[in-house]
């Protein structure tokens, strides 16, 4: 961490943690319009508008109207593009741009901004505790030095960080995915008529009847049933995101810790320098992204399957292998899982490169107090 002259007054964890929320603050909002074109091509036809008309689509039957989050009351269509098109990044986008605003592509940026503050307070605090448990564990079994940002210990402590956080990042997600693929029916120039709850959304124009909210979305994933089963609801692909995070998370903070030193080595500049720090932190995103990146889809398939059809039998068909199975049968193999992961490693090198930098540099502030 880094440090100054002055006696420090703060406490470590406190720095970590204020400059962690800090560092994961920048890198969601710099990120959040590639992560909304990422989730919307994985959850497959969340588009206003049918992509078979947009450039960069394959060719299609027409799209249909299919209601979304109508079990919330939320008066929202989907005018996806029918079974068998596979939209890209820039037919994503433009549609988004062109019938939803700009600003679409920062649906969904608050639950996460929201989460951020306690998820980098589980996912820093564990990880401190486990590289220094880590560490002591290695040297007691002749394994390695006790030095907590080793590549062994670095990444064995990832993992755990990744487990405890999914914790939060998981609700925290399910809300953010289902507000990023809801479409609001007045923002589109679509035919309607074969809908009339989606014509009457339209013929009214965005309110907040028909306009879903952070709240709404997780009423709606807990309305299947009372109690302590229905809080759970917001849990929906929780597996999936531990499986994603904690592997990733122990490759993300490797990554990370094998890079700045070979890189400060190398350049002969001190771990803190600005380059060093941006380079580690975004080629530690783009690598921790790639091997993991099939449980991402999974975990937005399963969490916006819901919210998307009104035929979905709820829980019944949410599974990872029935998310599987279905994929297979419908996409004729396995490549779908990895749908998205063009906007997904453009987005992981500067958000992640951000992150760092604004996390080591606030460190090195607040260390100064």
């Amino acid at each position: 961490m880094p440090s100054s002259g002055k006696q420090q007054t703060l406490h470590p964890t406190v720095v970590d943690f204020a400059a962690g929320v800090l560092g994961g603050c920048a890198g969601i909002v710099v990120g959040q319009p590639l992560d909304t074109i990422k989730v919307r091509m994985q959850a497959l036809g969340t588009l206003t508008p049918p992509l078979a008309a947009l450039p960069g689509a394959a060719a299609s039957a027409t799209g249909a109207v299919r209601p979304s989050m109508s079990t919330a009351g939320l008066g929202g269509v989907s005018l996806g593009p029918a079974a068998g098109t596979r939209p890209t990044a820039l037919a994503v986008a433009t549609a988004a741009i062109r019938h939803e605003g700009p600003l679409s592509l920062f649906r969904g940026l608050t639950p996460p901004l929201i989460a951020v503050a306690g998820q980098n307070a589980i996912l820093f605090a564990v990880y401190g505790s486990s590289q220094r448990m880590a560490g002591d564990l290695l040297a007691a079994a002749g394994l390695g030095a006790r030095d907590p940002n080793s590549l062994m210990v670095s990444s064995l402590a990832g993992a755990v960080a990744g487990l405890a956080a999914s914790v939060v990042t998981s609700p925290a997600e399910l809300v953010k995915c289902r507000l990023q693929v809801w479409s609001n029916a007045a923002a589109v120039g679509a035919p309607v008529a074969a809908a009339a709850a989606a014509a009457a959304a339209a013929a009214a124009g965005p309110t907040p009847a028909n306009t879903p909210t952070m709240l709404s979305v997780a009423r709606q994933a807990m309305s299947a049933a009372p109690g302590l089963r229905g809080f759970l609801g917001v849990y929906q692909g929780w597996q999936a995101t531990a499986l994603r995070d904690s592997p990733g998370y122990a490759i993300y903070f490797g990554a990370y810790e094998l890079t700045i030193s070979h890189l400060s080595t190398a350049w002969g500049r001190p771990r803190a320098d600005p380059a060093v720090v941006l380079l580690a932190g975004g080629l530690a995103g783009v690598a921790s992204w790639l091997p993991i990146y099939p449980f991402d889809v999974l975990k937005s398939r399963m969490q916006t399957a819901e919210a998307l059809a009104s035929d979905v039998p709820r829980r019944a068909s949410l599974s990872m292998s029935s998310i599987i199975r279905q994929g297979v049968a419908q996409e004729g193999g396995y490549r779908w899982l990895f749908r998205g992961i063009g906007p997904t490693l453009a987005r992981a090198f500067p958000v992640n490169a951000v992150t760092f930098f604004v996390y080591e540099w606030s460190a090195s502030l607040l260390s100064s107090f």
